[in-house]
Formats: structure tokens, C-alpha cells, sequence
């Protein structure tokens, strides 16, 4: 573990200033509850499993999401919708956003 009393220098000020950092950078992320409670229910989407198994030497290779890949498919594109959604809903509640689309343009 990091001891600040080995730093050259570091006196008390040292030893209170980590505990203090490591605090203000916990705090300055939303909470996992704020964050579930804005979140509609069914986000992210569910996802079907659909193994397909592939035999490569003496490996056999299970992809249960292989059917994602097929872009053009009714079931990819229904997922990548809603999955946009969830996606879109929670993004446009950060503050920042709208700072950020200015800035990129």
C-alpha cells in the first residue's frame, strides 16, 4: 500500500491529501443508484443466446452471439435499436453533452 510518509518531503499535509483525493474523485462520479433510477427498465435490451458452435483443430469455438454480426438481419436491427435508445436516454442527461456536440462540430 501507497505510505506517504515515505515521500521525500511529505509531512502531515501528505498523509491527509490521498485520503482526500481518492474522495473527491469517488464522489465526482454518480452513483450506481441515481444512475439504475433514470435508467429505463428495459435497458440494455435482452439479448437471445443462440450458440453456434465452430471446431477449429482440436478446439471447439461457442459464440452464443454470433447472430449479431448479420447487420441486415429484422432480429440485429431490432437489438441495435433498442440498445440505441438505452444509449441515447442515458447520455442525454449528462450535463456536458451539449458542450461537447459544440465542440466537435
Amino acid at each position: 500500500m501507497f505510505d506517504p510518509s515515505r515521500v521525500p518531503g511529505a509531512g502531515d499535509g501528505a498523509r491527509l491529501l490521498l485520503p482526500v483525493c481518492f474522495i473527491a474523485f469517488v464522489l465526482s462520479f454518480p452513483s450506481s443508484a441515481v444512475l439504475a433510477e433514470e435508467t429505463p427498465s428495459k435497458c440494455p435490451p435482452s439479448t437471445a443466446v443462440k450458440n453456434v458452435r465452430d471446431a477449429y483443430a482440436s478446439a471447439d469455438i461457442v459464440d452464443p452471439y454470433r447472430w449479431l454480426e448479420d447487420q441486415n438481419s429484422a432480429d440485429t436491427r431490432t437489438w441495435i435499436e433498442q440498445e440505441q435508445k438505452c444509449t441515447d436516454a442515458a447520455l442525454s442527461r449528462l450535463p456536458s453533452r451539449v458542450a461537447i456536440a459544440k465542440r466537435n462540430v
